[in-house]
């Protein structure tokens, strides 16, 4: 099965992100080294308009926006167009999931953004200027594809008001956010067999004598009944190190709330996981 749920509140994508991203990031790279002059050009005035913004009346700013934007458009329009039959070959990739396919998928031509792709009322956005590999632009995939569910079992837009209100919302205190990010997090952890794998050879380098069915017996059940290991588990991800501590460009999550439910669906989760071990290590 394609979609899992690993735990309540919980749905996971890699195989769909990964047939998704297959089809569209080798397209994607040909046509980012096709147009590379053009998206040079875009770059550097794009980069020329920041410095002067402030020196300039606020006509002059709307009008060299407006300039900027139109050169943008222009140039989405023509690789959009290039990508008709890739989009179309992306989403069929979806079929046998439950997730709604009949969306629209578009590139983004833009400068210093934090996301690679975005979900918003059945447009897929694709950030075609800042991939570094295909890895990192399946991770963002899977990330909207939980949006791309989200919505379908919504039923309904964002609204306008809505879509102000989130872009206002600090992002790890969008409540909208927690499931997608909940796989983030989850693809950032090892397998917790490798982790405890890892951590038996750390503690048997200070403890020769201990066998490993020992070691293993006690760590499990720690994983699973000690939530000062667990915790500690959960934060090897970057993901939620940052949203737990904050990070150079987000401030952490404060909104209790938000936290304690992607902390209770990440903890079912590996408790999850921990439990097929524990059933194996006593049969």
């Amino acid at each position: 099965m394609i979609v899992k749920k690993s735990a309540r509140g919980l749905i996971r994508y890699e195989e769909a992100a990964k047939n998704f991203t297959s089809v569209l990031y080798p397209k994607l790279i040909e046509v980012r080294s096709k147009y590379k002059n053009q998206i040079s050009e875009l770059r550097k005035n794009h980069k020329l308009l920041g410095i002067k913004y402030n020196f300039i009346s606020s006509e002059q700013q709307k009008k060299e926006i407006k300039l900027l934007s139109i050169e943008i458009n222009k140039l989405q329009r023509t690789i959009n167009q290039e990508l008709t039959d890739t989009y179309n070959q992306a989403r069929w990739t979806l079929r046998n999931t439950d997730l709604d396919f009949d969306f629209d998928i578009t590139v983004y031509i833009g400068f210093d953004l934090d996301f690679l792709a975005g979900y918003t009322n059945k447009m897929f956005y694709i950030n075609l200027v800042d991939m570094k590999d295909q890895e990192q632009l399946e991770k963002s995939i899977e990330h909207e594809l939980v949006h791309v569910k989200q919505s379908s079992e919504y039923g309904k837009d964002y609204s306008d008001k809505k879509l102000r209100k989130i872009e206002k919302t600090p992002y790890y205190d969008i409540k909208e956010e927690m499931p997608a990010l909940a796989t983030n997090i989850l693809r950032e952890l090892p397998p917790v067999q490798e982790f405890l794998n890892n951590e038996f050879q750390t503690f048997k380098t200070n403890n020769p004598w201990v066998t490993q069915e020992a070691f293993m017996d006690l760590a499990i059940n720690e994983l699973m009944y000690n939530s000062k290991n667990l915790y500690n588990y959960l934060l090897q991800s970057t993901t939620l190190r940052s949203m737990i501590y904050g990070s150079k460009d987000k401030q952490p999550i404060t909104k209790r709330y938000n936290r304690n439910k992607l902390l209770k669906i990440l903890t079912e989760s590996v408790i999850l996981e921990t439990r097929k071990l524990l059933d194996n290590h006593e049969s």
